[in-house]
């Protein structure tokens, strides 16, 4: 699998978790990171496999789109890191927890008798955007790294100058837009983003029911929104529109940490662009 591409002191940290592995990871860092990867990365390096799509005693889990990742899901994961394997592997087992921060309390608690009593030979790694909204007992008992953007000058080779202002040096973006993968959701949002600029008011706020269904879309809606006002206000054009843009999607991600229910959040945001 592609080594991803680190921040220096990231992949010093990646570097000793792959020395002495511990029981639990969560890899932190914002949307477009590229923490799936760097997840996966991990994983077959701790295995020594080439293919980690591969490997039979992998358990991945993810959220379906814009749902909690639910208990009956962590319980099949469990139930996968508790078998039977032969050889006498350091690791023999993985799991893996795609935004693990979308797990239910339900599900995190379910998830606390194996972090406090892992099983021989398992790791556990998690992603998380917002790593906060994990439970502390579950923070308490994982080693946490988080992905820091690498210099720009080892993505350059890879993306337009155009792609690397859009992602602002986000690794997992940066790629995504370079290989113009229409399935990653940041790449989604970047087109509904344009869609929306380009859109009258009214036009805007038909597409809030739509938009509303998927809370991950709603972040990464923002995050591209602030990125393109960013690229675009470096260039100095239409800097009046762009700085609206900008202001717009900075109160809208205050909101949304703020718990603003979504639906008003978004209406005030289409109001405002």
């Amino acid at each position: 699998m592609t080594e991803p591409i680190l921040h220096p002191r990231t992949k010093q940290q990646l570097q000793a978790a792959l020395g002495q592995p511990p029981h639990a990871l969560v890899l932190s860092g914002s949307i477009g990171m590229g923490k799936e990867h760097v997840a996966l990365w991990l994983a077959a390096e701790l295995v020594g496999a080439k293919d980690i799509a591969n490997f039979p005693y992998l358990h991945v889990v993810r959220p379906e789109a814009g749902k909690a990742i639910t208990i009956e899901q962590i319980r099949q994961l469990i139930a996968s890191m508790t078998l039977t394997v032969p050889g006498a592997q350091a690791v023999s087992r993985l799991g893996i927890i795609i935004d693990a921060h979308t797990m239910t309390v339900e599900a995190q608690n379910a998830l606390l008798k194996t972090l406090e009593e892992p099983p021989t030979g398992t790791v556990l790694l998690m992603t998380s955007a917002q790593p906060q909204a994990l439970l502390p007992t579950i923070r308490s008992r994982a080693q946490t790294i988080e992905l820091l953007k690498p210099p720009l000058s080892q993505l350059a080779p890879h993306a337009s100058a155009q792609q690397l202002k859009l992602s602002d040096g986000l690794p997992g973006l940066t790629f995504a837009l370079a290989a113009e993968d229409q399935e990653h959701p940041l790449v989604q949002a970047a087109g509904i983003a344009r869609e929306l600029l380009a859109a009258s008011a009214f036009n805007r706020l038909t597409q809030i029911e739509k938009i509303v269904k998927d809370k991950a879309m709603i972040s990464s809606l923002l995050l591209i929104m602030s990125h393109m006002a960013h690229a675009a206000l470096l260039t100095g054009k239409n800097s009046a529109r762009w700085q609206k843009v900008a202001q717009a999607t900075h109160q809208a991600q205050l909101d949304q940490r703020a718990g603003v229910q979504p639906k008003l959040l978004l209406t005030t945001f289409m109001l405002s662009l």
